[in-house]
């Protein structure tokens, strides 16, 4: 599990978030993360939940997103 929730992070969704393959639980919510969904989270082969509730988020959730087996639970709002 990584949850950096609630801690004033600013800026986009990092990339190399993609190279924790092993994570199952990514919880970004309620910063002021801005930009779109990088692709590069299609590489978390096990995850099952993401969360980025309340942050400024734009575009398209990455096609790439959806060959992820495990992941059961998205929440973006």
């Amino acid at each position: 599990h990584f949850s950096v929730a609630d801690n004033k992070l600013v800026g986009s969704i990092p990339s190399f978030f993609g190279k924790l393959t092993i994570l199952s639980h990514l919880f970004l919510d309620d910063n002021e993360l801005i930009g779109i969904i990088p692709m590069e989270l299609g590489d978390m082969n096990y995850l099952s939940i993401f969360s980025a509730e309340n942050n400024d988020l734009i575009g398209s959730i990455p096609s790439e997103l959806a060959r992820l087996e495990m992941l059961d639970t998205v929440l973006l709002s």
